[in-house]
């Protein structure tokens, strides 16, 4: 990428969909595959495919290689919090709440059973996005882009939330929106 794609201009080495799933198929998306979260519910690298994550540094040691090759590093997301998470009840890092009760599970994506959505106009909700996002500026990311949520009809709610959310955290985080 750094000898191909920085010359024209594409600076951004991005890591794809599910990262945060050990048992990755090539078939597509297995529902309900088991995710890897730390004890607050956030998606965690899965060791297996990303060896620096294996003594807890998560995407740190990649994120840093990927700036010596004067890339910025960033990550797929898929919006709202992990089902196991709210199943689990698990606390929401720096937050009064917890995962099962920001969560909207009328709300999910039909591809991707990771993930339900948030009530954005849940105070925890924004909780959830910024502990996430400090979790990963912390990692050295430099972008994310948010899968399922580029329709402003429908997720403007949202969209303003995670935007919010990463203007909080104090590293300048590039929001790229997609849909699938």
């Amino acid at each position: 990428m750094a000898e191909r794609r920085l010359p024209v201009g594409y600076d951004i080495a991005m890591v794809g969909p599910r990262w945060y799933v050990a048992q990755m198929t090539t078939s597509g998306c297995r529902p309900f595959a088991p995710l890897e979260l730390d004890a607050h519910g956030r998606p965690q690298p899965a060791a297996n495919r990303f060896p620096s994550a294996i003594e807890g540094y998560g995407f740190a040691p990649l994120a840093a290689q990927v700036h010596r090759l004067r890339l910025r590093f960033g990550v797929h997301l898929m919006p709202g919090v992990p089902r196991q998470a709210v199943g689990q009840g698990l606390p929401i890092a720096g937050s009064p709440w917890r995962c099962d009760e920001i969560a909207n599970p009328d709300s999910t994506c039909a591809g991707n059973t990771d993930m339900c959505g948030v009530n954005p106009d849940h105070p925890g909700a924004f909780d959830w996005y910024r502990a996430w996002l400090v979790q990963l500026a912390a990692c050295g990311v430099d972008a994310v882009t948010v899968d399922d949520i580029a329709s402003p009809d429908e997720n403007a709610g949202e969209i303003a939330l995670i935007r919010r959310a990463i203007d909080a955290i104090g590293r300048r985080i590039v929001l790229i929106s997609s849909e699938t």
